[in-house]
């Protein structure tokens, strides 16, 4: 499972690579360049809803794995939910906030 920074570790990119490998059509071409040399992101990325609250926290969203052809950089996102991979789990508390100075005036 990815960690709270949502990195992906090396067993959950072998799994990605075996899932496409499992449902790609004659080999995982890059419809841009024909390449069949992709790298996989790094990190689970999330892609918001298109909807008026969507830069609000705790909307909802879609974790998603990149694979990215090389050499052109074309970028295809898959469900991670898909993949078997789980959403990272939320990141730890911020700590509180400051209590607010009781010399500080607001003008």
């Amino acid at each position: 499972m990815p960690d709270h920074t949502a990195r992906l570790f090396s067993q959950e990119k072998a799994q990605a690579l075996a899932w496409i490998n499992r449902y790609a059509r004659s080999g995982f071409v890059c419809p841009v360049c024909g390449s069949k040399n992709w790298l996989i992101s790094d990190h689970v990325t999330q892609a918001p809803r298109f909807a008026k609250d969507f830069l609000e926290g705790g909307t909802a969203t879609y974790p998603l794995i990149l694979f990215i052809s090389n050499p052109c950089g074309f970028v295809m996102p898959f469900s991670s939910h898909l993949m078997g991979i789980p959403a990272p789990p939320p990141p730890p508390p911020i700590s509180p906030p400051l209590a607010p100075n009781p010399l500080q005036k607001d003008y």
